[in-house]
């Protein structure tokens, strides 16, 4: 009986705890309310555009301010995924939170009790194309409160200039010439004669020296013969 009392009253113990314990906060995941369906957001045309928003100080010029919003009380945020396209058309996956290097900054804060609250910045004229959240305490979706959009960077470099062969411009009406090759000297007086014509000018040189000595000897031998009388 002294045993019985102790196990009875250790048994109503702990149904009470169980009757009266809350149920178990399991993590779900809940789609974003404003992408359903194929649905895209613009964060320039979405409303309410609230870009005096505190979270938005640190936001440049030509990025994009969103701020998310878990519904209800009681839940927070354990992880948001958030899909882009960006301006050259290609999938942009983002995370919240992420890494401390990530290029777009983001981050999770409390407003009371509940971290039901995020922030992201992204380049401007981005589309939010798709969302989801890992949550506590079930809530069955998770939205898109408010944006500040921004003004999306559309310079490019300029190319950078293409040289000049030779190092310049050429002057209009003239000509640079073909690269490697020596232009032919004009004729005229004066030049010296080269190749063939040097030759022949040889050869008729000669002929006129052996006509000439032929003469002299034919000449003198006609001297030397006797006269007749």
């Amino acid at each position: 009986m002294r045993l019985v009392r102790p196990l009875l009253t250790a048994a109503i113990a702990a149904l009470a705890s169980v009757a009266f314990a809350g149920p178990a906060h399991a993590d779900t995941t809940v789609p974003l309310n404003q992408t359903k369906a194929g649905k895209t957001v613009l964060a320039d045309s979405f409303t309410p555009q609230l870009c005096d928003d505190e979270r938005f100080a640190p936001r440049a010029a030509d990025e994009d301010g969103w701020h998310f919003i878990l519904p209800g009380t009681g839940g927070e945020f354990v992880k948001i995924t958030l899909t882009f396209k960006d301006l050259g058309g290609n999938t942009v996956v983002v995370e919240i939170p992420d890494a401390d290097d990530n290029p777009y900054k983001n981050d999770f804060y409390q407003a009371g009790d509940d971290g039901k609250h995020a922030y992201l910045f992204t380049p401007a004229g981005w589309t939010l194309t798709a969302g989801s959240a890992v949550v506590t305490n079930s809530p069955d979706f998770f939205t898109l409160s408010h944006t500040c959009g921004g003004t999306p960077d559309t310079s490019t470099p300029t190319p950078g200039g293409t040289p000049t062969p030779g190092g310049g411009t050429p002057t209009p009406g003239t000509s640079t010439g073909t690269p490697g090759l020596t232009p032919s000297p004009s004729d005229g007086p004066g030049l010296p004669v080269t190749g063939a014509a040097v030759t022949v000018t040889a050869i008729v040189g000669l002929a006129l020296v052996v006509g000439g000595a032929g003469t002299l000897f034919l000449v003198r031998r006609r001297r030397d013969l006797p006269t007749e009388v």
